[in-house]
C-alpha cells in the first residue's frame, strides 16, 4: 500500500505492479540507475498567457497537463515534477527498463502530436482572444542519475538528480532557438536503437560544459 501511495499519482499502474511484483523498490537513500530524462515547456508561455485571464491559464494548464501525462504513463515513464508550465518525466526509474531511451522516444513524438491537437481546443475554448499559435519544445538526454528522497526531513521528494537532467533540460531549453520541437542527444539517439526518423543535425555549446554535445532532430519513430 505504502508503494502505491508514493508512486500511484506519477507512474501508470504497470510500472506500479511490476514494482510490486519484483520487490525491488526504490532505494529510499538514493541509488544510481540509467535512465532517460524528458522536458517539455511550452514556448513563449509568457504572451500566451496574456491574453487571458488568471483563471483562464489555470483552467488552460489544467487541460494541457493530462494531454502531457498521458503519453509519459502509458510508455511507462514517472512523471517526476511540474515546473511552471514544464514538466520533467523520467524513463527507466523506478522501475529499470532496459528500452527506456526507445520509450521516451515515442513518448516525445507522441506529445508532439498532442500539442497540435490542443491548439484546436485552445482555439474554440477562447475563440476571440487572438490565440495564433501554441508550441512546446522538447528535450531528452540518456545516462546516468541518483534517484531518491530528497529534501528536508519534513518535506521530501522523489526524484531524479545529476547532469543528466541539466543537459536534458538544456537541450529542451535550446529547442526554441534551434527551430525544432524534439531536441534529443546522440546518447538518446543511439540508446533508442533502429527507426528513429531524424532530421537535422546539430553541435551545440552546453552552460557547464567544455566540449559541444551533439544533437539531433527526432520527426518519428517507427516499428
Amino acid at each position: 500500500m505504502r508503494l502505491r501511495e508514493l508512486f500511484g499519482r506519477y507512474v501508470s499502474d504497470v510500472v506500479v505492479e511490476k514494482l510490486l511484483a519484483s520487490k525491488k523498490y526504490p532505494a529510499l537513500g538514493g541509488e544510481s540507475l540509467e535512465v532517460t530524462v524528458l522536458f517539455v515547456d511550452i514556448r513563449d508561455f509568457t504572451p500566451l498567457a496574456e491574453c487571458l485571464r488568471p483563471a483562464e491559464v489555470v483552467e488552460m494548464l489544467n487541460a494541457y497537463f493530462p494531454r502531457i501525462c498521458e503519453p509519459i504513463l502509458e510508455e511507462g515513464g514517472t512523471v517526476d515534477k511540474f515546473i511552471g508550465d514544464a514538466v520533467m518525466a523520467v524513463f527507466g526509474s523506478p522501475a529499470v527498463v532496459p528500452d527506456h531511451a526507445r520509450r521516451a522516444l515515442k513518448c516525445a513524438v507522441q506529445i508532439a502530436r498532442c500539442s497540435q491537437e490542443f491548439l484546436t481546443w485552445l482555439q474554440q475554448r477562447f475563440a476571440g482572444q487572438d490565440i495564433e499559435d501554441f508550441r512546446i519544445g522538447i528535450g531528452l538526454h540518456t545516462g546516468e542519475v541518483v534517484v531518491g528522497n530528497i529534501g528536508t526531513p519534513w518535506r521530501l521528494e522523489f526524484t531524479s538528480v545529476g547532469d543528466t537532467v541539466n543537459i536534458a533540460s538544456r537541450l529542451e531549453g535550446l529547442s526554441k532557438s534551434l527551430g525544432w520541437i524534439i531536441v534529443a542527444s546522440q546518447e538518446t539517439i543511439l540508446a533508442a536503437g533502429p527507426g528513429v526518423v531524424i532530421g537535422r543535425q546539430a553541435e551545440v555549446s552546453l552552460k557547464g560544459r567544455k566540449k559541444p554535445v551533439a544533437v539531433l532532430e527526432v520527426l518519428d519513430i517507427k516499428e
